[in-house]
């Protein structure tokens, strides 16, 4: 699923912003009225332009925010940009179901209108409202009366709460004592998942966590999935015509593909049905207890499930082992355990790894690959990684690069093979 830029909307932002900047003189833009309208009707086109996960994420990475609010004392006549309270009106109109309320058509609804259907109060919902339509979650209409916007629809979806609710419930704990577990560290990084600052606060790894509480796992497995929805595939921008099935040990029976660590399988459905040319079988891997959930279904579709765990050797000797987001969430030691544990299945100048993660480059990291960076170390002792730590992981473990295409922006597809 793409996002639509709604170009109307935009063309008109543009239009605005170049009357403004024309008419105004170096004297008026000293009038605090004038230069505030032209910030807020560039921050308009700036959320006219970010799909719904980009603008969620921006608004809820701003969570680190309430910590740092929290941990020093207000200074007089200083101003807090409100982005935590967008967050917090924001979970409190999920909780509350405003934004199913206000609906998904463009019909205006009032406070009262809200009220009828979910039974708060419409004062309560007038002044948190406020807040929502400062941030262009909802377009103010009226007194008290309100339309939906696109951002606003998204937060009827499972990635809106699944992500809202993270966030609560593990990300601002973790941030609001991140002062002090600097502090206490000696401001290092964190090597791993036992001495990470979620460890410090929750009393086990992340992983352990989830597992530990399940209808918080089930909350996560749901904000990682539906972030897929908004994330172009792979498999346009990989050459596998080229790269896979092509050598002579290549037939029905050979071993093809490998989705490790793959969930429910998407991945690996996703290549069988889009390159049903190439000969040889398909396997997804995961944990027996992800396999004894999801198998059959997979199997179903003519892929083999099998129960692994990639800190072992792997079992299959194949063409290519596919990795979608795991070595972001391991240290560099137990990034290479993963690799060489699949080196010992691969033949040389035929087997090959894939990893779809970030590149980051040197300079001017984007904003979501720079928040998951530090989300991965925080919670994991991870890291994104930029094209010289990818060369120096997989050469550390026997691999050299033989291919990087890029998905889009910083998302990309890394090939390593065996080295010579």
């Amino acid at each position: 699923m793409s996002f639509s830029v709604p170009e109307a909307l935009v063309s008109s932002l543009v239009e605005d912003i170049n009357s403004a900047a024309k008419s105004l003189s170096n004297s008026a833009f000293q009038d605090d009225g004038a230069r505030r309208s032209l910030a807020e009707t560039a921050l308009k086109l700036s959320r006219a332009l970010e799909s719904p996960p980009e603008y969620m994420f921006r608004i809820c990475a701003q969570v680190s925010r309430i910590a740092s609010i929290l941990l020093r004392p207000m200074q007089p006549n200083k101003c807090v940009t409100p982005k935590p309270q967008v967050m917090v009106a924001t979970r409190v109109a999920i909780e509350g179901r405003w934004f199913d309320a206000l609906g998904n058509g463009d019909e205006p609804k009032t406070s009262s209108n809200i009220a009828q259907v979910t039974g708060a109060e419409p004062e309560l919902i007038a002044r948190f409202m406020r807040m929502l339509a400062l941030a262009d979650i909802v377009k103010e209409v009226g007194p008290e009366t309100y339309e939906p916007t696109p951002t606003s629809k998204e937060m009827t979806t499972p990635l809106a709460g699944d992500m809202v609710r993270h966030f609560y419930e593990e990300a601002f704990p973790v941030f609001a004592k991140l002062p002090e577990y600097f502090t206490k560290n000696r401001y290092k990084v964190p090597k791993d998942s036992s001495e990470t600052p979620f460890h410090s606060v929750f009393g086990k790894p992340m992983w352990e966590y989830l597992r530990d509480n399940p209808h918080r796992g089930a909350s996560f497995d749901s904000f990682m999935k539906e972030t897929q929805r908004f994330r172009k595939s792979w498999i346009g921008a990989y050459p596998s015509n080229e790269r896979l099935g092509t050598g002579i040990k290549n037939s029905h029976d050979a071993n093809l593909f490998v989705d490790v660590a793959g969930s429910t399988g998407h991945q690996v459905k996703e290549f069988k049905a889009k390159h049903t040319e190439l000969p040889g079988k398909r396997f997804l891997q995961d944990l027996p207890e992800v396999i004894a959930r999801d198998g059959n279904e997979i199997s179903v579709e003519g892929i083999t499930a099998l129960p692994y765990d990639f800190m072992t050797p792997q079992p299959i000797k194949g063409e290519a082992y596919y990795f979608r987001n795991i070595f972001h969430d391991w240290d560099f030691e137990s990034s290479q355990q993963i690799l060489k544990n699949q080196a010992v299945a691969m033949e040389k100048g035929y087997s090959k790894i894939i990893i779809n993660e970030h590149v980051l480059p040197a300079t001017g990291v984007p904003m979501i690959p720079v928040y998951l960076d530090l989300m991965m170390m925080l919670w994991f002792g991870g890291k994104e990684r930029t094209r010289k730590e990818w060369q120096e992981l997989l050469e550390s473990s026997g691999l050299k690069i033989s291919g990087i295409w890029t998905i889009d922006g910083t998302d990309c597809l890394i090939e390593a093979e065996l080295q010579d």
